[in-house]
């Protein structure tokens, strides 16, 4: 008799053998036993996780037979192959004609997705109004690309991806079944390669027999699955966390030596690095005890935002391997960029590590200085000039306190109102510059270069700095009608600003008009288009030189 393959040996032959969707075989039971079977079904999912073996149950199931092929009602069709509105047409012709031997008529149609979109149009009809007698199984690993319209005229069951418990355990129950010896890390693998898929786990299987001549060893297939071992990754990581290159690129090359795939390597250590991110985080509640255990052994010192930002490197250089002209050097500039990766901290973890004195005296003591220069010394030459006193503020900082907001100034001296320290402050500037009116006399043609409103330079080039203090400066100008004085005291924040940055001062500027005669905004007479001489034959030049248009 020709050798039978594992998958096919061990495929289900009724709802009780579906292994890991438990959810689907007991729906379909129920349904076949209250005699309440839809007319469609829909079955998705991923690959070899037995969508097609159920359809061939409930078959079997509807239609009471041991085997598939002993009725000729149950009709399978590859929808991959037999895709176009040829087959459709003749499908639905044959939906017609009775069951011959069975109760039903049903078609199983495989990779559903694969069929045109005139085909599923053909069926359309059929799905929504079908006779009695017809069933249809839809299975597809791509739902995604099924019509909506089909969709909605089906039941629709999802398969599940099997977890890894449940394939490790039918291998276990295969493999004593078979009487063949095996390790508990050989199955470990063989599950974690299958990737949630019951058929790949068995064809695998399959092959790890006839390799390891029916005692299946990590040793022995390690090398023909291209699989690094957990114990390697585990000392990868351990030499990228103590920065030990030297033992790091001498276990890479052995690994490659042994003929492992680059993209393998890569592609399980990211699955490596997910699950120690998992085990550190569930700990003793991680399903996958061995690996737990063997996590803590080695004591990896990396917290599990450290191994996330590992993992999340090594997923983008996966993603770009195929790109790379030379992968193995890339992947060691990889390993030896991983290991000098600076360790995260928290932040409030930080902050508690400095000492808080320390951080007070670096804080503290710019912030006293600007408070020195800016308002002690100030402060101890007003007290000496109005107080009569040698005094100087005592600064004391709150030891009650650390916070750096906080800071207590003292004095025994007497208490300065704020407008006396400004005013005293301008007065110092004033001393400080030998500020006089003589000096602003004589700067003021240089001044006037600083003003960039020619009509302001023209109007105020002759004028007599009549009174100066600690608070104004009293400018007169000279040689102006009342209509010029307007427009130069409509700019007199301008030009106030022009003379305080030009001598580093802080001073308010007053106007007089000549014979000492002060103007200001309540005592201005107004000008109005009828009082204005329009036949002044300096009118539009005046005018024109300085902007200005008639108002009302």
């Amino acid at each position: 008799m020709a050798y039978k393959i594992l998958s096919l040996k061990w495929r289900p032959e009724n709802f009780s053998q579906v292994v890991g969707q438990d959810h689907i075989s007991k729906a379909l039971s129920n349904a076949i036993k209250l005699g309440r079977v839809a007319h469609a079904f829909t079955f998705s999912g991923p690959r070899g996780v037995g969508k097609t073996t159920t359809a061939r149950i409930l078959a079997k199931e509807l239609n009471e037979v041991s085997n598939i092929n002993d009725s000729i009602d149950i009709i399978e069709m590859d929808a991959a192959s037999n895709r176009g509105i040829d087959e459709i047409r003749n499908l639905r012709e044959s939906v017609n004609y009775a069951p011959s031997n069975g109760k039903y008529k049903i078609y199983i149609i495989d990779e559903a997705h694969m069929l045109t979109k005139e085909a599923f149009n053909a069926l359309l009809k059929t799905l929504e109004e079908p006779p009695s007698h017809v069933v249809f199984i839809f299975a597809t690993t791509e739902l995604y690309k099924m019509p909506d319209t089909i969709l909605s005229r089906t039941q629709r069951y999802d398969f599940k991806r099997l977890s890894f418990d449940c394939i490790k355990n039918h291998l276990e129950f295969v493999l004593k079944s078979e009487n063949i010896k095996y390790d508990n890390e050989s199955l470990v693998q063989i599950s974690d390669k299958s990737d949630g898929s019951m058929r790949d786990a068995l064809s695998i299987l399959d092959q790890m027999i006839c390799i390891c001549d029916n005692n299946i060893s990590i040793d022995k297939i390690s090398s023909s699955l291209g699989l690094v071992s957990n114990q390697n990754y585990f000392k990868i990581l351990t030499y990228v966390s103590s920065r030990n290159s030297s033992e790091l690129f001498q276990l890479f090359d052995e690994i490659v030596s042994s003929g492992v795939s680059l993209y393998d390597f890569m592609e399980g250590f990211n699955k490596f690095l997910n699950k120690c991110i998992i085990a550190n985080s569930l700990k003793n509640s991680y399903k996958n005890k061995s690996f737990y255990k063997d996590y803590l052994s080695y004591n990896i010192k990396l917290e599990e935002i450290d191994l996330l930002r590992i993992m999340e490197i090594c997923l983008k250089f996966q993603s770009s391997m195929r790109h790379i002209v030379q992968p193995r050097i890339a992947i060691e500039s990889l390993l030896l960029k991983l290991s000098y990766l600076d360790t995260s901290i928290d932040i409030n973890d930080f902050l508690k590590s400095l000492n808080d004195n320390n951080l007070e005296q670096r804080v503290t003591k710019p912030i006293l200085q600007n408070e020195e220069k800016e308002n002690v010394l100030n402060q101890n030459k007003s007290v000496k000039s109005v107080d009569n006193k040698n005094e100087v503020p005592d600064i004391k900082v709150d030891e009650s306190n650390k916070s750096l907001n906080k800071v207590d100034i003292s004095t025994e001296s007497k208490i300065i109102e704020k407008n006396e320290l400004k005013d005293l402050k301008k007065n110092d500037n004033i001393k400080k510059n030998n500020l006089t009116i003589e000096k602003i006399s004589n700067e003021w043609t240089n001044i006037l270069s600083s003003i960039k409103k020619g009509n302001l330079v023209h109007a105020l080039e002759k004028i007599k700095v009549k009174k100066i203090d600690n608070k104004k400066i009293v400018i007169v100008v000279c040689d102006s009608n009342e209509f010029m004085f307007k427009s130069i005291l409509n700019e007199i924040d301008y030009i106030q600003n022009c003379i305080n940055k030009y001598f580093n001062i802080n001073l308010s500027l007053e106007l007089l008009i000549e014979e000492n005669k002060k103007i200001d905004e309540s005592s201005q007479k107004t000008i109005t288009k009828d009082s204005l001489d329009k036949d002044h034959p300096l009118f539009m030049d005046v005018l024109n030189e300085f902007e200005g248009e008639i108002i009302k």
